[in-house]
């Protein structure tokens, strides 16, 4: 098996812990809708508003989301994060907890564009 190993120096090294290898100027919304992709969340979340397995992203932001529990929230960026980061603190109503942690798996740039994508959506 071949494979391909790069060295760097550790301020690269670093650099690439916290970026990723993303360029750091991307918009955060562009890095979003990269993320959205990669992270896996289109596997379950859809962006045309079509339900699946967990709820569409389309039109979510700015708007009440109805819980399990009977209660409603305002889908804000507090209620986004906290959706990604610990996603079994609020479920949405119809869906079951499917959905894994990212806590400790997104870096903070990760989230604000995943953050920031959805916002584009929600227009």
């Amino acid at each position: 098996m071949a494979a391909t190993l790069y060295v760097d120096n550790e301020a690269d090294y670093q650099k690439w812990l916290d970026t990723g290898g993303v360029d750091p100027n991307m918009p955060l919304d562009k890095l979003g809708a990269m993320l959205y992709e990669s992270k896996g969340c289109s596997t379950c979340h859809s962006l045309d508003g079509s339900i699946g397995q967990a709820p569409s992203w389309k039109g979510v932001y700015g708007h009440q989301v109805q819980l399990s529990n009977g209660q409603t929230v305002m889908a804000d960026e507090n209620y986004v994060r906290e959706s990604i980061l610990v996603p079994s603190a609020k479920i949405v109503k119809g869906f079951d907890n499917i959905m894994p942690v990212f806590q400790g798996v997104l870096r903070p740039r990760e989230l604000d564009a995943l953050v920031a994508y959805i916002k584009t959506l929600g227009k």
